[in-house]
């Protein structure tokens, strides 16, 4: 029953955002744009896109190695873009949820490192999504301040407790019982819950920095996502009427954070409108932000989505 509920949840906020970025929108001429796109840059940002998605996977190879030294590259590319299909064709993020407690057995990993593996990941991309973020400040901070209603200090703070966590998890042990003792009265099972997966994530995070290979996934997640704006900024080289190209840079982050937001799967309506707005406000017209944020959307969906499809149909027989 809740499932259904944030399910038509979700379809009531992608309804709304497809209706806000299209309200002002003439299609004849947003087909038009779309249609006359240079498709070399296209090519391009595919390239780039699965070369960034390379990354990716060797970042979570790493994560993995804790428990089987044996992984390869290989092993894990097929479950994580099978995932990402997932993630993209199914509600609920039933993706993140085949990760952590599906793939476990034919990987040799426990459900209890693949969960902590895939939040270390999320905990990572949101690091440097807001590091994309705090530099686009220098350049597009009316841009973010309008979107996010959020200012350079609250930004550089938040950024700043990611990146403690990541470094000093240790640190968030007496934060945990000093804020949220009094979950445990309230409803102690939600509590333990909390503490479960809080305290795996630490403990998870404490044996990678014995291991010493934090910094490397750290500069693995940069140029992962450093792939991604390129994407964003090629697909905005493929519109040659699109006048702010660099505007981009600052769609990536925005864009992506728009992802958080409960809606259909693939991320339809709200990445699209957040994309579109993030160009707008830079000074770009409404049907070439549009086309700019459909192109990308579908470069970012489309290309994943069937690799993981190839790998279900051939190794899961579905």
């Amino acid at each position: 029953m809740k499932r259904k509920i944030r399910f038509s949840i979700g379809i009531l906020i992608t309804l709304f955002f497809i209706y806000l970025s299209f309200k002002k929108v003439n299609f004849a001429n947003l087909f038009k744009l779309i249609k006359n796109t240079d498709l070399k840059f296209l090519i391009f940002a595919i390239i780039v896109f699965f070369i960034g998605y390379t990354i990716r996977v060797e970042r979570w190879r790493i994560t993995l190695l804790r428990e089987n030294r044996n992984l390869k590259w290989i092993n894990c590319a097929g479950p994580f873009f099978a995932s990402i299909t997932y993630n993209n064709i199914l509600p609920l993020r039933a993706g993140d949820i085949l990760r952590a407690f599906t793939f476990g057995p034919r990987l040799k990993i426990s459900n209890t490192v693949s969960i902590a593996s895939l939040l270390l990941e999320r905990i990572l991309d949101i690091s440097m999504l807001f590091l994309f973020l705090c530099v686009s400040f220098i350049f597009f901070g009316n841009i973010i301040s309008t979107l996010l209603g959020i200012g350079s200090v609250i930004l550089l703070f938040i950024c700043l407790l990611v990146f403690l966590f990541l470094f000093y998890p240790f640190l968030f042990e007496k934060v945990f019982y000093r804020n949220f003792g009094f979950l445990k009265r309230i409803n102690p099972l939600l509590f333990k819950k909390i503490e479960f997966v809080l305290f795996q994530l630490i403990d998870f995070i404490k044996s990678i920095k014995e291991q010493k290979v934090l910094l490397r996934l750290f500069f693995l997640s940069f140029f992962a996502w450093l792939c991604e704006a390129f994407v964003f900024w090629l697909i905005a080289h493929s519109i040659s009427s699109l006048n702010i190209k660099m505007a981009s840079w600052v769609a990536m982050p925005i864009g992506t954070l728009s992802t958080i937001i409960p809606s259909t799967p693939g991320y339809i309506g709200t990445f699209d409108y957040f994309t579109s707005q993030s160009m707008i406000i830079s000074g770009n017209s409404i049907q070439e932000s549009l086309s700019f944020a459909i192109l990308t959307h579908l470069v970012l969906w489309l290309p994943s989505t069937l690799v993981g499809c190839l790998y279900l149909i051939k190794k899961l027989k579905f």
